[in-house]
């Protein structure tokens, strides 16, 4: 009975969003209000006509999270407290600068900058010359398809060279996108061109999904769809049912993840309330999922420290998560791991506390984003709160951060001198 009004009163607020993103006046705040609804109201919704899934009993720790009434009813709390202050939050930004973007005056994009871009997203290609076997890249998925192992030589080019070009691929772009003003053409084509290239090459379905979400956060961000609000809204709706085909497809083709129903694939991939409860019961009854408070928090201030110079260092969260989620020691990781994201990492690290310093770290974010007199800060702000509500603080959320206060310090620096 609690769900239906749950539902309806979140669905009230994400209109609310809707309706300011439409408008083109707007905080981040309301964007992240819109991502929240989807990854964690929606699958209350899906749960309701659906019911449970059944799989989430092998995850037994996840199985009682997602069937204990107490952690049902916070979650709802959660849920409904989050969204109001993601909307009253976005009001505030609003009434206290008006969004107005004043594209032209900050980046004047020339061909040399297109070419650089060109090449960027050719580079993954070309980082495969250097393998030892570039044959196997004419195979997709070629490390569930093909007899491999993680001491071959192919599979250990991969993850040292080829994994971070493509980093560098999906940059290019994100960035070829968002300077392609006209919206020209041949580097629309590029741009669509490029993504099945990096998902081809990577061989997985994540690049793909962060490639869609950058592009519907640049089209907002730049308003570029002000007079097609209609196509902008069916464009984005390709993007999710592509993302969703291509999973299902990708499930049949590499056989990972075969035994799972259309339901559980989506809430191990689009949905995060099992993940939040979990961390929700983990705090409720003493379970915890970390060794230590804050030990995750950890790894994501010094992620960039090499592990030789510092051997205890912590892993990422969805390590500990993940043992956790399947009864296992904290340390006893798997060589899979389950999805998180930020609200998951911070209440099972604080706990209630954790929740309201992950509000103030979106606010504080949104906040430089909203005010920041430079669009390129604001976008990857964007893209940031976009991905850290829908993936934990791994690999690409790490490098969209980065870009973010690389691009803040540059800004300042710019605005001293």
């Amino acid at each position: 009975m609690l769900n239906w009004p749950v539902i309806l009163i979140c669905a009230v607020f994400f209109a609310l969003s809707l309706k300011r993103v439409f408008s083109g006046v707007f905080s981040t705040l309301h964007l992240g209000a819109i991502v929240f609804f989807v990854m964690q109201v929606v699958p209350l919704l899906v749960e309701s006509i659906w019911g449970y899934d059944d799989l989430i009993f092998f995850m037994k720790n996840m199985y009682y999270a997602s069937r204990d009434q107490i952690v049902h009813v916070i979650y709802c709390m959660f849920i409904v407290v989050t969204m109001a202050l993601l909307w009253r939050g976005g009001e505030y930004f609003c009434s206290a600068r008006e969004y107005i973007v004043e594209e032209e005056k900050y980046f004047q994009a020339n061909i040399y900058l297109f070419v650089f871009l060109l090449l960027g997203i050719f580079s993954p290609a070309i980082a495969l010359i250097g393998s030892p076997e570039p044959s196997i890249y004419l195979t997709f998925a070629r490390f569930y398809k093909l007899e491999f192992n993680p001491f071959d030589a192919s599979y250990l080019y991969y993850m040292a060279v080829v994994r971070f070009v493509l980093y560098f691929g999906f940059l290019s772009i994100v960035l070829l996108y968002f300077f392609n003003d006209d919206r020209n053409k041949i580097y629309n084509f590029f741009v669509y061109f490029g993504i099945a290239l990096v998902t081809w090459i990577e061989g997985k379905r994540s690049l793909i999904v962060f490639s869609f979400l950058a592009i519907v956060a640049i089209d907002v961000l730049r308003n570029r769809y002000a007079d097609k609000k209609t196509f902008f809204a069916i464009k984005t709706i390709c993007f999710a049912l592509i993302s969703v085909i291509f999973f299902i497809v990708y499930k049949e083709y590499t056989g990972k993840d075969v035994e799972m129903d259309f339901l559980s694939l989506y809430n191990q991939y689009y949905s995060r309330m099992a993940c939040v409860k979990t961390s929700i019961y983990s705090v409720l009854y003493d379970q915890p999922i970390l060794q230590y408070p804050g030990q995750s928090f950890l790894y994501d201030i010094f992620f960039f420290v090499p592990r030789g110079l510092w051997p205890d260092k912590p892993a990422m969260f969805v390590k500990y998560f993940t043992a956790y989620a399947v009864n296992r020691k904290n340390v006893d990781f798997l060589s899979w791991n389950l999805i998180t994201n930020m609200w998951c990492e911070y209440i099972a690290n604080i706990g209630i506390l954790g929740y309201f310093m992950g509000l103030l770290l979106v606010s504080i974010i949104a906040k430089i984003a909203d005010f920041v007199n430079n669009i390129f800060v604001r976008m990857w702000g964007m893209i940031f709160i976009a991905l850290y509500f829908t993936f934990g603080f791994e690999h690409v959320v790490t490098i969209v951060f980065c870009i973010f206060l690389i691009s803040l310090i540059s800004h300042k620096v710019k605005e001293r001198v």
